[in-house]
């Protein structure tokens, strides 16, 4: 049986979950009787299963969730953080797509949607899927609804502790641009094995948001403070009407991260 997982990363959807589970594969991956395994495991949204995931791998990675932080003892963790304005810009234009299989399917239920902690939109008629609905849509209706989606989201976003010495915290904003400085604190932090860090700061360059946008539909533009052109005041009043205290506490955090370099 491997030993415990003492590492856990926490983020949310579209804060580098694709890049950071291409890198830590690659790094954590093992060679045993029956192939290649990699004892890195995503979790999506499901908080429920981070203790019993822990016997079985080194890392375990969560998305869209504020777990039991106490129930995880002393373990090196990490969070990947992003401007939830961003967030949902970045979804809303993702999800139009319907990047994801869920993304297209009609009729979705709550049970449908647990694996991305996502709220069905109340307005969305049977029988359309999530994507349909969002190009049914005009932009600003479309955010709208995006938001209705990401209500779970955005509140575990505003509990989550300004400060836990366990947790080394980047802001998205500073890791674009600044990878390979990120991962190098990160690998450090969890206090890899040598082998490891040199085939996961190759993947780190291999998977770089750049190196990603120019082979992968998945990245559509990487550049941080989009909102600014794309959010309007109606869809900015609901959001802040919404979830009052996320914003400041995504500033809060944002001062308390870790700094690249």
């Amino acid at each position: 049986m491997k030993p415990p997982a003492t590492i856990f990363h926490f983020s949310y959807h579209k804060c580098l979950t694709v890049y950071f589970m291409r890198v830590m594969k690659r790094a954590l991956v093992t060679l045993g009787p029956h192939g290649m395994t990699t004892t890195f495991r995503h979790l999506n949204s499901r908080a429920e299963w981070l203790n019993q995931a822990r016997s079985d791998y080194v890392m375990v990675s969560l998305n869209n969730s504020l777990p039991d932080l106490e129930s995880l003892g002393d373990a090196k963790m990490s969070r990947f953080m992003r401007d939830p304005r961003d967030l949902l810009v970045s979804g809303y234009f993702y999800h139009r797509r319907g990047a994801e299989p869920w993304c297209n399917l009609r009729s979705p239920t709550a049970a449908d949607w647990r694996m991305v902690n996502g709220t069905v939109p109340t307005a969305m008629p049977i029988g359309m899927s999530f994507a349909e609905y969002l190009k049914s849509q005009d932009v600003e209706a479309g955010l709208l609804a995006e938001l209705e989606f990401r209500r779970r989201h955005f509140e575990s976003m505003a509990a989550w502790p300004d400060e836990d010495e366990r947790l080394l915290v980047f802001d998205y904003s500073e890791i674009i641009g600044n990878e390979e400085a990120v991962y190098r604190r990160l690998m450090d932090h969890y206090r890899l094995p040598k082998i490891r860090r040199i085939v996961g700061m190759h993947a780190v360059r291999q998977f770089s948001a750049a190196t990603a946008s120019r082979k992968t539909d998945h990245v559509r533009n990487p550049r941080p403070g989009q909102w600014r052109q794309v959010l309007t005041p109606t869809v900015l009043e609901a959001l802040e009407k919404q979830h009052p205290t996320l914003l400041d506490a995504y500033d809060r955090q944002f001062a308390k991260r870790t700094r690249v370099g």
